[in-house]
């Protein structure tokens, strides 16, 4: 499966991740489907099967403190 950022970078596996820099509230999408291949009856073809999600999600900004 390949994971498609939608600005140009992707990758061939399905890690699926994605690190914001900035809070705030971002539109996801995601995208799986299947391509089906038949025969039957002396034909045969092929239906894809797209399955889109979206959402809308808040990011939030977390901060460590480190004390020694």
């Amino acid at each position: 499966m390949k994971y498609d950022t939608g600005y140009g970078a992707s990758t061939p596996h399905g890690s699926c991740v994605h690190r914001y820099t900035k809070a705030g509230t971002y539109d996801v999408r995601a995208t799986a489907g299947w391509t089906i291949t038949w025969t039957g009856g002396g034909r045969s073809g092929t239906i894809d099967f797209p399955m889109t999600s979206t959402a809308t999600v808040e990011v939030g900004e977390a901060q460590t403190v480190s004390t020694r």
